[in-house]
């Protein structure tokens, strides 16, 4: 039996809460795994959003006699030393260096670190991160709600060439950036426009 302790957002709408209801649902369907989860913030999920996560519910805060892992998803990281057991930092990064604050505990705490992608993982390398720390763990997708058969949206307007951003308008995401930029190279008489889908704007 892998005594693993989970923490991070669970029941709120945001892209890392999403990840770590998904995982830890999974880890729930293995047997071999006895799992608690330590959910960081409160609930605002409605009772129907709830409902598929009952078993996530039903672990909040379970007592371990043993605890194998910890494993931290969260923002911003969390580097305290767990209590029992080895720790697991899974970060993900999307801009090229981190930040100075971070390189000493991610090099001296966590067992492991568990990037999403293998861009992140060669970040945290090239910033100093020893190599045999850093494990690659991609994110998955979910069969019953992907569609690759379906059209693409009808976007209202001539112009041949779209880009898309999709996520939060935030500072953290760099829309400052992309609006300077976008603005700077085109003009409204070229060929191109530039689609925002905004999310989170009332929970990021």
């Amino acid at each position: 039996m892998i005594n693993i302790r989970y923490e991070g957002d669970f029941f709120i709408n945001h892209s890392l809460a999403i990840v770590n209801r998904e995982i830890c649902l999974e880890l729930t369907k293995n047997p071999e795994i006895n799992l608690s989860i330590k959910s960081n913030r409160e609930n605002v999920l409605t009772e129907i959003e709830l409902s598929r996560f009952k078993p996530l519910m039903d672990i909040v805060d379970k007592k371990q006699e043993k605890v194998d892992f910890t494993i931290r998803h969260q923002w911003p990281p969390n580097f305290s030393i767990p209590e029992k057991g080895k720790l697991i930092i899974m970060q993900p990064w999307e801009f090229g260096s981190i930040p100075e604050s971070w390189l000493e505990p991610f090099i001296t705490i966590p067992d492991q670190i568990w990037a999403i992608s293998n861009f992140n993982k060669n970040v945290y390398i090239k910033d100093g991160i020893p190599q045999e720390k850093v494990k690659t763990v991609h994110l998955g997708v979910r069969e019953d709600l992907y569609q690759n058969d379906i059209s693409p949206l009808n976007i209202k307007t001539n112009k041949k060439f779209k880009f898309l951003f999709n996520g939060g308008t935030i500072h953290r995401k760099g829309i400052d950036l992309l609006l300077k930029a976008y603005t700077q190279e085109f003009s409204t008489n070229e060929d191109v426009t530039l689609n925002i889908k905004d999310i989170g704007t009332k929970n990021i």
